[in-house]
């Protein structure tokens, strides 16, 4: 890898999908068989998931586990990562002004490149699976502790069924679910706006009726 780097032959992710045998094969020590082989394991993987792809590309001090806060907070494609604003990133989970900014600017300045690792063919970003298409339009925020599932669990099944998690009770809330009655900072706005405070098991039966 490193001599392609150093030949210029590969300078960002996108160079390394577009590799021919004979690219390799001219390598040092490096011949046609296993130039095959090295480029058969590389493109082995056809489809990975949004939070995948983006965490491959090396954001700075964002990991793979961040991106997929992202994802999860209803920002499921990458054109709408893009569109996504400073503002709108503060309010994912674990993100706050610095974070918001670093993501912001790392996802920009690479956009390009993963859209020409995309044009190639060789990789594909998989498709979220969608449930249903049943809390479409709806923001959900998950409060205090789960029963049958964790936090990014409940997320996820919002976003397959065609909702939006949120991670705090935002201005036009849908719905807030808890399984406590305690009267909460995040519970009191939620009432004091109008948001429909249900339970988790309320939540599902949301999902499965």
């Amino acid at each position: 890898m490193k001599q392609l780097f150093d030949s210029g032959k590969v300078t960002k992710i996108a160079d390394l999908y577009q590799l021919q045998v004979s690219d390799l094969s001219k390598l040092d020590r490096v011949g046609e068989r296993s130039a095959q082989k090295a480029l058969d394991n590389l493109f082995a993987v056809k489809e990975i998931p949004l939070s995948k792809f983006v965490g491959g590309f090396d954001l700075e001090n964002i990991g793979e586990t961040l991106v997929e806060k992202v994802v999860n907070d209803g920002y499921d494609t990458l054109e709408k990562i893009r569109n996504a604003t400073v503002h709108d990133l503060k309010r994912v989970e674990l993100f706050a002004d610095i974070t918001a900014n670093q993501f912001y600017n790392e996802f920009h300045s690479l956009y390009f490149d993963m859209q020409q690792a995309l044009e190639t063919n060789k990789i594909t970003i998989r498709r979220r699976k969608m449930g249903s298409k049943k809390l479409e339009g709806l923001t959900f925020c998950f409060t205090g502790k789960l029963e049958t599932m964790t936090r990014n669990e409940a997320n996820g099944l919002v976003s397959e069924n065609g909702g939006i998690p949120k991670n705090g009770v935002v201005k036009d809330l849908s719905y807030l679910v808890t399984n406590s009655t305690e009267q909460t900072s995040k519970y009191l706005k939620a009432q004091g706006q109008g948001s429909k405070i249900i339970s988790e098991k309320e939540f599902l039966a949301m999902i499965n009726d």
